[in-house]
């Protein structure tokens, strides 16, 4: 876990661009966990699982760990190598995070795909394949 200066992160437009900016593109293939800071101003805390960790499952200790946080809300960016299709692989790992945060009663923000050429917004279209 790493500790990021806190970013203002207000409307979802804000999040995409961030994070459109500290990854325009995917580099590695791994899921990101950010968490808001305790007053839910910007994103502090940060967990990082790599895919090739527990299947690309967020595991339990990583769940602990986010549920220690003073974070009420998680945003969710999934980086991963490829194009911006997204795979049955890929459905597998986003449902399981999703319902990992559903099981902890966070509010979700994203998920947001990292591809090879850029960032986007995972919708329920994407999600439902």
């Amino acid at each position: 876990m790493t500790r990021n200066r806190p970013q203002f992160l207000t409307t979802d437009d804000d999040l995409l661009a961030f994070v459109g900016r500290t990854m325009d593109h995917a580099l590695r293939d791994q899921t990101w966990l950010w968490l808001t800071d305790p007053d839910s101003t910007g994103f502090g805390t940060v967990v990082q699982l790599d895919h090739s960790e527990a299947d690309g499952i967020v595991p339990e200790r990583l769940w602990q760990a986010v549920a220690e946080a003073a974070g009420t809300e998680l945003g969710l960016v999934y980086e991963r190598r490829g194009p911006e299709t997204l795979s049955t692989l890929d459905h597998q790992r986003l449902r399981a995070a999703l319902h990992g945060a559903a099981e902890r009663g966070l509010r979700l923000r994203g998920p947001i795909l990292v591809h090879d050429t850029g960032t986007r917004w995972l919708g329920p279209d994407d999600l439902a394949g």
